[in-house]
């Protein structure tokens, strides 16, 4: 049978038209399917992103940002821009605004400085942060504390192209944010124009620099706005530790050069000396007051960091989102389940040697109290029938800030001795002081102690 070669032809060219268009569908398709895991592990490098980006989807509302690296970038936007209006480079702060925030309120280059509202931008720590997120574009919404008022912005990042903008709101129309739904059209990805200063650092913490910017945040929420402070405490510590807020506020008045110069020391750049030695002078002569140990525990429900320096302050964070947490400002006042379940699983010796640490850490805290509550009552009336007398004796016999060293614990009926010898914490005195440590232990985690001099 003869085949008509015109309609070979045809056929020919019908199948190749064919074959191209599937290979160009399977090369879209393949694109396709390459860009989501290519962005995810570019997110996920330095912002700790969830496996799957979010989308916006119908009816999702913000919600508390979860992830500290993130809230770190979001965080430094807004303080750049209240650094940027202390200044008058105008152009820079155009940049860092929404376009819309501008238009609406015909803010120019000329204008810009009368338009917006100046703060202190030192004492602005951000309190709460949400989210709505999508796949390249995020919107923010934070409220915070700056010289006791309470301030509030909504900044918008594009992550294809690192590019944030902000703008100031009130209060009322931060409540109305976080009521917000996404719409259908808010599934559609905005993008934020390059205006060549808007674009937002990208964050990579360890676990030591999470664990230094919440101990930080909390030193600094405590010099700038006690209440805010007070409210962070745990329950439970709050009521064992402090009466009220004058309490909390009595206790800081009383710490405060030593907050201060904790802060100071863990955010001292060397650029504000007038060298590195100078820089370097200072940081070495005050490293008692910095973090010198720390440690971070996953937990169910909650991700606790702990932090501590030779000083005695040793605040353990439990936090539940970036920056959202409730803080104990001591290991030693009450025994948080962690601890008690450490606790209740340790030896006897152990238990002395876990007793006489938070009973260290109550004297380097100047916490005579708690000390003198866990004596024996014989050996009170005999020797410190007062507070004020065990005070003076602490104060004249031990160093400000101490560390113990013990030897093996032996027990005689249902008392446990031992000895421990005292020293500086600064190694400044290299004096030794040995004592033989008398105790008992009751239930839970309570225990009656006494002591001698050797």
């Amino acid at each position: 049978m003869k085949i008509n070669k015109k309609r070979l032809l045809s056929l020919i060219v019908l199948i190749s038209i064919i074959i191209i268009i599937l290979i160009f569908v399977i090369v879209k398709l393949s694109k396709t399917n390459e860009e989501a895991p290519v962005l995810e592990a570019e997110r996920k490098s330095y912002l700790y992103y969830e496996e799957n980006p979010a989308q916006i989807v119908n009816g999702k509302k913000p919600e508390k940002t979860g992830i500290v690296n993130i809230f770190c970038s979001i965080d430094e936007c807004v303080k750049n821009y209240l650094a940027m209006l202390q200044t008058n480079d105008s152009e820079v702060i155009i940049s860092y605004l929404n376009n819309d925030f501008i238009n609406n309120n015909g803010i120019t280059k000329q204008n810009v400085f009368t338009k917006l509202k100046k703060y202190n931008k030192d004492s602005y720590i951000t309190l709460d942060m949400y989210e709505l997120d999508g796949r390249k574009y995020y919107e923010y919404y934070i409220k915070g504390i700056v010289d006791n008022n309470y301030v509030y912005f909504v900044v918008d990042t594009d992550t294809s192209s690192g590019t944030f903008d902000i703008f100031p709101i009130n209060e009322e129309k931060y409540k109305q944010y976080l009521e917000k739904v996404a719409q259908t059209d808010e599934t559609k990805e905005k993008t934020i124009a390059n205006k060549t200063y808007n674009f937002y650092r990208k964050y990579n913490l360890n676990e030591e620099e999470f664990c230094r910017l919440y101990y930080t945040n909390y030193i600094k929420l405590m010099l700038t706005d006690a209440q805010e402070a007070f409210n962070k405490l745990n329950k439970e510590y709050k009521q064992e530790k402090f009466s009220n807020l004058d309490a909390f506020k009595q206790y800081i008045k009383e710490n405060q050069k030593k907050l201060e110069l904790i802060y100071n020391v863990e955010t001292a750049d060397s650029t504000n000396f007038e060298s590195h030695e100078k820089y370097y002078d200072y940081i070495t002569n005050n490293s008692k007051y910095s973090m010198k140990n720390y440690a971070v525990h996953n937990y169910n429900t909650y991700i606790q960091y702990v932090c501590g320096n030779i000083t005695g302050t040793n605040y353990i964070f439990n936090a539940k989102r970036a920056l959202d947490y409730e803080v104990f400002l001591d290991s030693y006042t009450i025994c948080e389940s962690t601890y008690t379940e450490s606790y209740n699983k340790a030896t006897d010796e152990n238990k002395v040697a876990m007793n006489l640490e938070r009973i260290r850490g109550a004297l380097n805290n100047k916490d005579y109290k708690f000390v003198y509550d866990r004596l024996d009552d014989t050996f009170k009336k005999k020797n410190y029938n007062d507070l004020n007398k065990f005070k003076e004796f602490i104060q004249k016999n031990l160093f400000e800030y101490n560390t113990f060293e013990y030897k093996r614990v032996k027990k005689e009926g249902d008392l446990y001795i031992g000895e421990i010898y005292i020293k500086d914490a600064t190694e400044e005195d290299k004096t030794i002081r040995a004592y033989t440590i008398i105790m008992r232990l009751d239930e839970g985690t309570n225990f009656v102690m006494s002591f001698s001099v050797n």
